[in-house]
């Protein structure tokens, strides 16, 4: 029997994470130059999973690809999944002592993406826009919980572990 050749998709980079809150999922950009490129998710089970093949085919260039993935995110309402420095600066918006930028980098990219959306909503929100504001994701929860009053008055008079 044949064995059938799988594509390995890499993929191309952080800035090409988008978070589909929906289902709480990283679409990524990935393929190579004899297969083209698409969008693709990652199961549970660790296995890529193509995403809206007929809204999004398989593309021969990554530009091409890149251009298609961009509308289509744009029309689903789903965000970019930020690096490391900006989600540091837009968590540093809503707390008195965000985690530092190698916690932060540990992170999943789906935890990263929750962590924007919440930062982002609770940021508009602190400014009285009607903005629903999502669960504070896990990653949060447990840096929030871990922070006394004293490491938050040490954090804002400039003895804080922000770097």
């Amino acid at each position: 029997m044949k064995r059938k050749r799988l594509m390995q998709p890499r993929q191309i980079g952080l800035t090409e994470c988008y978070l589909d809150h929906t289902r709480e999922r990283v679409v990524f950009l990935a393929g190579n130059e004899a297969k083209g490129y698409g969008a693709f998710c990652q199961e549970s089970d660790g296995k890529l999973k193509r995403i809206a093949a007929r809204s999004l085919p398989m593309r021969p260039s990554l530009a091409e690809a890149r251009r298609n993935l961009i509308r289509y995110t744009r029309e689903k309402g789903w965000i970019e999944i930020p690096g490391v420095r900006q989600l540091f600066d837009l968590l540093s918006l809503v707390m008195a002592g965000p985690p530092g930028f190698a916690a932060i980098a540990s992170w999943s990219a789906l935890d990263r993406g929750l962590a924007a959306r919440w930062a982002a909503a609770t940021h508009l929100r602190a400014s009285d826009n009607p903005v629903r504001v999502p669960p504070v994701p896990g990653v949060i929860e447990g840096w929030v919980q871990r922070r006394t009053a004293s490491e938050l008055l040490a954090a804002r008079s400039g003895n804080g572990e922000r770097t």
